[in-house]
């Protein structure tokens, strides 16, 4: 029976990726099969996080051109990515 992984989000890929070592530890899983599902695993995240950064900027984007987030709300979205204020770009 096919099992299939969900990896739409950045949650459901870090959720597969416990399944898949948790199946790995009980052995229900070949180490080389873990290995490749890992390995798409990661790619499908670091996809994910590309879109999120690319949706960010673009936010900044319109915000710099008068269209975007008001000012409170694009320090929100930068506290959320570089933690505190003082590590901010701009």
């Amino acid at each position: 029976m096919a099992k299939r992984l969900n990896l739409k989000t950045t949650q459901e890929v870090r959720r597969s990726l416990t399944r898949i070592a948790n199946m790995l530890l009980n052995d229900e899983i070949e180490p080389k099969k873990a290995n490749a599902l890992t390995f798409v695993c990661n790619a499908v995240l670091g996809s994910l996080k590309a879109d999120e950064q690319i949706a960010i900027s673009s936010e900044r984007l319109r915000y710099q051109t008068g269209e975007g987030m008001e000012t409170e709300d694009l320090n929100e979205v930068d506290d959320l990515i570089y933690g505190d204020e003082s590590s901010q770009p701009y």
